[in-house]
């Protein structure tokens, strides 16, 4: 028998952030592959209420932009602002308000153990960040090598 229920993510993440605000942790299974390499599809993550002024660059958050939930890095932030972006992006940095930050990840889980996000994370994520650009470059010569080998 199949229990699984497959809710649209505004409904899902509305009652996690209701869940949240009263002061509860949350555990679910992601959905998507914006934060790969270091989450993936179905991996188990837990999340916690955070103040927006305890926030640090390379944590992972859940945060409204655009009237749509991410669960993305931030990458840089200012006394208003909060720029995120999913490890798995090349182009993109959404830039949120501070009050629109819902909670962050204190960690995941690997086969029922759970795993603490850590400082080193942290420096991991940001290090994954800065070299986008190489990571594009990569991107368009493999691109470039299929293709010649596919007009071979």
């Amino acid at each position: 028998m199949n229990n699984r229920v497959v809710v649209d993510n505004d409904s899902f993440f509305s009652v996690v952030e209701q869940e949240i605000t009263a002061g509860n942790t949350v555990r679910f299974q992601l959905k998507g592959n914006s934060m790969e390499p270091f989450l993936n599809d179905k991996q188990n993550i837990l999340l916690t209420h955070i103040n927006a002024s305890k926030t640090r660059i390379g944590e992972i958050v859940l945060a409204k932009w655009k009237n749509k939930y991410l669960l993305h890095r931030i990458v840089y932030q200012n006394e208003h602002y909060l720029y995120l972006v999913g490890d798995h992006n090349l182009v993109q940095i959404e830039k949120t308000r501070k009050e629109d930050l819902i909670a962050i990840m204190k960690g995941s889980y690997t086969a029922d153990k759970f795993v603490k996000f850590t400082h080193w994370d942290r420096i991991v994520g940001i290090s994954w960040f800065i070299i986008r650009p190489l990571r594009r470059c990569k991107n368009l010569i493999t691109r470039k090598l299929i293709q010649e080998k596919q007009e071979a």
